[in-house]
């Protein structure tokens, strides 16, 4: 495999910003012109997967309203309907979206630019295995990553490429366009968050770390400041980490440069934000995530890829930390739960069957 690396720093009155980055993901490590880390730490190993956490709720476009509702049985529905050409349909960031069943409720959800996977996958001459077995020949083609639904959760495997949360929510609610649901499905990552109108309250800041992804429109940028290159050698790079490290570490505050990443930093491709900070005067430092789905995560190592819904089910059952999770997640005083789907409208069979019965334009 070959490796893509990028070494650089940029320096500003406050701090220093840092970024180490590998074909295989992104590592934390010494910069030859900074000196900032001491030692290695890998975030991802190829034979290894990240699995995320997030519950999920509907929120009404127009009162607002918002419901914790199982959609196991409506993309269970979708997911099977005959109607390929619909299915297909979907795109993030210019690349086709595909969901195709893996073992139960776990899906093999994969983003391409080739239309041939398209395609093959429309006159139904591939299944989820043909495509696993192309992906593993040919990475250039696409990525894939596994989501495991829930009643009000799911689980999200992936690789260092893998399309993410953000790319099957995009899928959800760009179906729920499609069929004219009057609805927005929202996840909500679970982690310990500090919320973002809250940072202004922080007693003091030490670092800041974000992480990017190749979605994101700054990423293109980083990298030009970096290297002053035009952003056709980034092909091969997924996500780029960046640490804020303040020059005077006993003594400066970032909470000023944390607050403006918090207002101007794109959302789209933003993996995560987070700070070293403490809360009040007398507290200890520690890790705060203001923005990101990695807090709660586990990691799974299999020798096939038929392995993976059963190690994201047993990952899943073995978490205290999740379970704890979703029931905090259940009793959020804002979130209705124990509504049914079809009882919002939200069945695939009448839905589908509107948007087959309206006028073309």
């Amino acid at each position: 495999m070959t490796q893509a690396r990028i070494r650089g720093v940029l320096m500003e009155p406050q701090g220093a910003v840092a970024v180490y980055a590998t074909s295989w993901g992104i590592i934390d490590g010494p910069s030859r012109s900074a000196r900032l880390w001491p030692s290695f730490s890998w975030l991802w190993r190829e034979a290894d997967m990240r699995v995320g956490y997030f519950g999920y709720y509907l929120k009404h476009r127009q009162s607002g309203d918002k419901y914790i509702v199982d959609l196991r049985n409506f993309v269970r529905d979708f997911v099977a309907s005959d109607d390929i050409a619909f299915k297909q349909q979907f795109t993030y960031n210019q690349e086709n979206l595909l969901l195709l069943p893996a073992q139960g409720s776990t899906y093999l959800f994969v983003q391409t630019r080739d239309l041939e996977i398209v395609k093959r996958v429309k006159r139904g001459e591939w299944d989820a295995d043909d495509i696993r077995r192309v992906l593993r020949g040919d990475q250039t083609v696409g990525f894939a990553s596994y989501v495991s639904l829930n009643s009000e959760w799911l689980g999200i495997a992936c690789r260092v490429m893998s399309p993410r949360h953000t790319a099957f929510a995009h899928l959800i609610n760009s179906i729920f366009d499609k069929l004219q649901i009057p609805y927005d499905f929202i996840l909500r990552s679970f982690h310990t968050q500090l919320p973002e109108d809250e940072v202004s309250s922080l007693d003091r800041v030490g670092r800041v770390s974000v992480e990017i992804n190749h979605s994101s429109p700054a990423f293109p940028r980083v990298w030009s400041a970096l290297t002053g290159g035009d952003g056709t050698e980034l092909n091969d790079i997924a996500a780029m980490r960046i640490e804020v490290i303040p020059l005077r570490k006993r003594t400066a505050d970032l909470k000023p440069n944390l607050q403006e990443l918090v207002d101007s930093l794109p959302r789209d491709g933003l993996e995560s934000l987070e700070a070293r900070a403490k809360a009040q005067a007398l507290d200890r430092m520690s890790d705060m995530y203001i923005y990101g789905a990695g807090a709660l995560r586990s990691f799974i190592d299999v020798d096939a890829e038929s392995q993976i819904p059963d190690a994201m089910a047993s990952a899943a059952r073995e978490s205290a930390e999740l379970r704890e999770a979703i029931q905090e997640f259940r009793d959020e005083p804002d979130l209705e739960s124990g509504t049914n789907a079809s009882g919002l409208g939200i069945s695939w069979s009448s839905a589908y069957g509107r948007y087959v019965d309206r006028p073309r334009q």
